[in-house]
C-alpha cells in the first residue's frame, strides 16, 4: 500500500479504471483505501464510474461511502439515488448503507 501511495498519480486512475471491472471484496476495500488515503482528487471519476457502469453491488455500496468521504455538494443526489436503489432492488440486504454513510459523511 505504502508504494502505491508513493505512485499515487499513477496508481489512483489504474485503481478507478480496474474497478470497472469484476473484482474481489478485498481489491475493493484496499482500493478504496488507498484512494481515500491518497488525497487526490477522484470524485468526477468516481462518480461516471457508478453512473455509467454496471458494478457489483458491494463495490457500488463501497464507492459511495468514498464518494461521500472524498466529495461535496455534487455527489449528494448520486448517493441518494443509489440509497434508494439498494432499497427497492436489495430490500434484504445492506448494501443500502454504503451510500447512506457516504451521505452522511459527505465534505460540504
Amino acid at each position: 500500500m505504502d508504494k502505491l501511495l508513493e505512485k499515487r498519480e499513477v496508481a489512483a486512475p489504474l485503481l478507478i479504471e480496474e474497478l470497472r471491472h469484476d473484482q474481489n471484496h478485498c481489491f475493493v476495500e484496499l482500493s478504496a483505501r488507498i484512494l481515500f488515503e491518497s488525497k487526490i482528487k477522484c470524485v468526477a471519476p468516481l462518480l461516471r464510474l457508478i453512473e455509467s457502469t454496471s458494478l457489483d453491488a458491494y463495490t457500488l455500496s463501497v464507492l459511495c461511502l468514498l464518494l461521500g468521504m472524498t466529495g461535496g455538494l455534487e455527489v449528494l443526489k448520486p448517493l441518494w439515488d443509489r440509497f434508494h436503489f439498494f432499497k427497492e432492488k436489495f430490500p434484504q440486504e445492506n448494501f443500502s448503507q454504503g451510500p447512506l454513510t457516504g451521505l452522511w459523511e459527505v465534505h460540504a
